[in-house]
């Protein structure tokens, strides 16, 4: 099973990063991305983050042994 989802934001310039698992929300609070996020629903562990900070936000999940379904 995959950790998050990582689509195309309606947004410009955004990305829509979904927590799927357990652990990729635990992952995601402890680093606390919530601050680059720019909107968020974090009841369905569904947020839109800049594309600027996807890159940095991307990276350190896979480095981190987790991945992305599409």
């Amino acid at each position: 099973m995959s950790d998050f989802k990582l689509t195309v934001s309606d947004f410009d310039d955004c990305s829509t990063i979904i927590c799927i698992s357990e652990k990729a929300r635990k992952f995601w609070n402890m680093r606390e991305y919530s601050k680059f996020v720019v909107v968020g629903n974090s009841v369905n562990n569904l947020y839109v983050i800049n594309n600027y900070n996807r890159r940095k936000i991307c990276n350190e999940i896979r480095e981190n042994d987790m991945d992305f379904t599409n």
